[in-house]
């Protein structure tokens, strides 16, 4: 998991927890924020460096987001 920031593992362990390893996680920023007890827009933040990393894939909704770990967020 070469020299990833602990926020970031620490996303990715609540998504894991929420079932985001096997199948697509339907979760808000603002729920996600509150899981984590940061703000929406952290929240946000760490989800597009994750994405951007290729730690997750997202799909987006109308209020909510399809989340699911990727096998590199897995490893």
């Amino acid at each position: 998991m070469n020299n990833m920031k602990s926020y970031l593992l620490q996303v990715l362990k609540e998504l894991a927890l929420l079932g985001g390893m096997h199948q697509f996680v339907e979760i808000s920023s603002h729920e996600l924020a509150e899981q984590l007890q940061t703000s929406q827009q952290t929240a946000s933040r760490y989800l597009l460096t994750l994405d951007a990393q290729n730690y997750i894939t997202r799909q987006f909704g109308v209020k909510k987001q399809l989340i699911q770990i990727t096998e590199k967020g897995i490893d």
